[in-house]
């Protein structure tokens, strides 16, 4: 018989704390994804604490990804504890692992394009390749198009892509 379907982890959008959860169990809230479920409604922050999922506590001995499991595009209820302030429940929806991977993706070319932005005093603009397909060069034109405006010049990144060959284009 066909193996058993493996549950799909929804993403919501959170990165933690990995010391204070393997010193108290606890889920500190490290990064909120930009544009992630959690970002969305605005009322999750840095620092928060993630108590429960679903109405189910979050200690030492859970696994968010157990809680999560099946999620992916239903309403999800986040209990959220701030450093100061009354504790509130925030509803998300979860995002597949392909998306929350574009998101991430997304957030790391926007920290490099504002570094480069930052250190260059504004002279420079700066695009990345995803890959080395013809979609990944047409998107470039449209990036450089974008960011050479008013600038000296453009930090063209070819770091961590996907490959592919673009030479015909």
């Amino acid at each position: 018989s066909p193996p058993a379907q493996q549950p799909y982890t929804g993403r919501i959008g959170l990165r933690f704390d990995r010391g204070e959860y393997e010193r108290d169990g606890k889920l500190r809230i490290t990064e909120v994804l930009p544009l992630g479920p959690a970002a969305l409604g605005g009322q999750i922050h840095v620092g928060d604490l993630l108590t429960a999922v679903d109405g189910h506590a979050i200690d030492a001995k859970t696994n968010l990804d157990e809680l999560l499991a099946y999620r992916t595009g239903k309403q999800t209820v986040l209990s959220i504890t701030p450093r100061t302030g009354a504790a509130r429940e925030v509803t998300v929806r979860p995002v597949s692992g392909g998306t929350a991977k574009g998101l991430l993706y997304r957030a790391w070319v926007e920290s490099r394009r504002d570094y480069v932005n930052r250190v260059s005093g504004g002279r420079l603009g700066y695009v990345h390749m995803y890959d080395m397909g013809e979609g990944s060069l047409r998107q470039l034109y449209e990036d450089l198009d974008a960011e050479q405006v008013g600038r000296d010049s453009v930090v063209v990144d070819v770091r961590n892509n996907n490959g592919g060959f673009v030479n015909p284009y």
